[in-house]
């Protein structure tokens, strides 16, 4: 294979970096700024600007196709977009569950400083931030570019574990990047499936509201866990299933 088969690495670090300069230009423009906020605003002109880089390489990619295949026209029906809302929540308290049953949080304590560091925000700007518009720019540089280029070339575990790999370093610490990790692998299975990246951006948004709304707060139960993850894997069966449906009809 050439050097464009690893040419997702490369779109996910240049993303990256330039996602860094913007957030670096907006702390030395508000000084006084909240860190979230700053992240948020830095989110929302990478996002945009990744955005037109994305449907511009898309468009390339798919010139000659019929309408109905092209990536970035996918739709999702209420059905999906409420199923893959509902499996982010339980993807979310499923794997923070496990976290907590072995006790990693207590064994990386570093964890806490960032968590500590998202909550003290007002709730409206943590939804927003945290919720929103990160995931949105974050699903843009690891699915969007890292995942959907390394894809073209590799298999779908190979993909999916680059790109998952370097979601969860990107969190920095131990416990986010494990999560981070684990849900990366999710992300890029329901991209694989859905076509599209406002799938993955979907479940990450709720992923993100339940630790905001009290996931990483509320200790879950041993029991709860389990009905966590049986929920998940009758979601995973649904979304399959769903997925296999809507290509039956094109």
């Amino acid at each position: 294979m050439g050097k464009g088969s690893w040419s997702g690495i490369w779109e996910m670090f240049a993303a990256l970096v330039f996602y860094d300069l913007v957030t670096t230009m907006v702390m030395i423009m508000w000084k006084d700024g909240e860190v979230l906020a700053v992240q948020c605003v830095s989110a929302l002109v990478a996002g945009a600007v990744f955005l037109f880089f994305y449907i511009r390489k898309k468009k390339a990619e798919q010139r000659g196709e019929p309408v109905e295949k092209k990536v970035w026209k996918n739709h999702l029906s209420c059905f999906q977009i409420i199923s893959l809302a509902m499996f982010g929540i339980v993807l979310s308290l499923s794997i923070n569950g496990l976290i907590d049953q072995i006790h990693l949080k207590s064994i990386f304590p570093g964890y806490r400083q960032t968590a500590q560091a998202i909550a003290a925000p007002p709730l409206w700007l943590q939804i927003l931030a945290a919720g929103v518009v990160i995931p949105w720019t974050e699903e843009l540089i690891f699915r969007g570019f890292g995942f959907s280029q390394l894809r073209q070339f590799h298999s779908f575990w190979t993909a999916a574990g680059i790109s998952a790999l370097a979601f969860g370093v990107y969190h920095g610490n131990v416990v986010q990047g494990l999560y981070a990790a684990v849900i990366g692998l999710f992300l890029s299975w329901v991209m694989e499936k859905k076509g599209c990246f406002i799938a993955p951006w979907l479940v990450h948004v709720s992923a993100n509201l339940t630790s905001v709304l009290g996931g990483n707060v509320v200790k879950l139960k041993e029991w709860t866990v389990g009905v966590s993850i049986m929920l998940l894997v009758i979601l995973v069966w649904i979304i399959e299933k769903s997925s296999r449906l809507t290509d039956t009809h094109h």
